[in-house]
């Protein structure tokens, strides 16, 4: 890989279409892409279409009960119907009699409620967010990029027969499993406020097979970009030299920016940048997916800076947005920059070198020692 990586971007008009119906993230798929337009950095990358993928790849993790529900012809009839009742504020007809008596306990069992809702074009919409992944993961297994972006991916709270958390297929994983045709090793890296299935102790190692193959780092509300940099570069050295990955994929969920509505952690686009620059530099094949994070337009401003940094890292963007079709959003300041607010940080320097004292234990520097644990993992 040279100085400045090959650099992939992964959608299409349709795609963009599609995604944009997501009821947690209405519209952002093209509010993104359209700032990556006004501010011309897509000159300075490849764009493919999201894969045609079949029924069969979506197998590849999820349960065939699962799926053949998302795909059923009921379902998408009921989707069409809740569109429209959406728009009609004097339906309240809640009658799903025709659709068979099963209908309401198979949208229960597979979490098709609360936060995972039908939506119109269900069914597309997994096709093209599976298809995109798989599309960038591919495009590295045959060589032909560096970094390969799918800004609509990244849907990792997906259960194998369930969907969970605003996540209705699990691209992460099936983008993984596909790496793993070529790169016998992959390391997943996941900035998402929530990690895959919630939050937890740094005791969470992992379960069966994936037993001391996972590494949770719980960091407290206020989460700065220093602090968050501190943490990042240290791990990543610590996993990177006991792994020896061979290729790596991140979920760059940007729910932790100070602007999010979950208030929690409070990010700038630039602690995201210095993360993902680190792993660029490793000069290994990178997927990156997107994620969580839901004040649209610092998402766009985010992913914009991140996708600049990997393409064009000598030129830095105008802080003065283009004016384009949704330069509206970016009210009232009318920039790219994300500026931190004044919640305190409760990462203390005593917390943070707790953590990062038990990640040095488990994983040593030493290489003999480094060896002997990864056999004894793999045993």
């Amino acid at each position: 890989m040279s100085s400045i990586p090959r650099c992939t971007l992964i959608r299409s008009t349709e795609s963009i279409q599609n995604t944009d119906l997501l009821p947690s993230n209405l519209d952002r798929s093209s509010v993104v892409h359209a700032l990556i337009d006004v501010y011309k950095v897509h000159q300075s990358l490849e764009i493919i279409p999201p894969a045609k993928i079949r029924r069969a790849h979506l197998l590849e993790y999820h349960d065939s009960g699962y799926i053949d529900f998302l795909l059923s012809k009921d379902l998408e009839k009921y989707s069409k119907e809740i569109s429209v009742d959406d728009d009609d504020d004097n339906n309240d007809n809640d009658d799903n009699s025709e659709y068979g008596e099963d209908f309401e306990d198979d949208l229960q069992e597979f979490g098709l409620e609360f936060d995972c809702p039908p939506f119109l074009d269900l069914n597309k919409y997994i096709f093209n967010v599976a298809g995109g992944t798989l599309a960038a993961a591919e495009h590295l297994n045959r060589d032909k990029t560096d970094v390969a972006i799918h800004w609509e991916g990244g849907r990792h709270h997906a259960g194998r027969d369930q969907a969970s958390g605003f996540c209705y297929v699990n691209d992460v994983v099936l983008g993984i499993l596909h790496l793993q045709r070529k790169f016998s090793t992959v390391l997943y890296i996941d900035l998402d406020l929530h990690h895959g299935d919630g939050t937890g102790s740094i005791n969470e190692d992992g379960k069966g097979k994936g037993k001391n193959f996972n590494l949770n780092i719980p960091l407290k509300a206020g989460l700065t970009d220093a602090a968050f940099t501190r943490i990042f570069e240290r791990i990543m050295a610590k996993v990177f030299n006991f792994f020896s990955p061979q290729a790596v994929v991140v979920q760059c969920g940007c729910d932790g920016l100070s602007g999010d509505p979950n208030k929690i952690w409070n990010l700038t686009s630039e602690g995201y940048i210095q993360a993902i620059n680190s792993i660029v530099q490793t000069k290994l094949p990178l997927l990156l997916v997107g994620g969580g994070g839901y004040s649209t337009p610092d998402v766009a401003r985010c992913w914009i800076k991140i996708t600049s940094a990997i393409t064009q890292p000598t030129t830095k963007l105008e802080n003065d947005i283009p004016p384009h079709e949704y330069f509206d959003l970016y009210k009232p300041s009318f920039e790219l920059d994300i500026a931190p607010s004044v919640t305190p940080d409760e990462n203390t320097d005593k917390y943070i070198d707790e953590m990062l004292l038990l990640v040095d234990d488990r994983y040593p520097d030493d290489e003999k020692e480094c060896r002997s644990n990864q056999e004894s993992k793999s045993a």
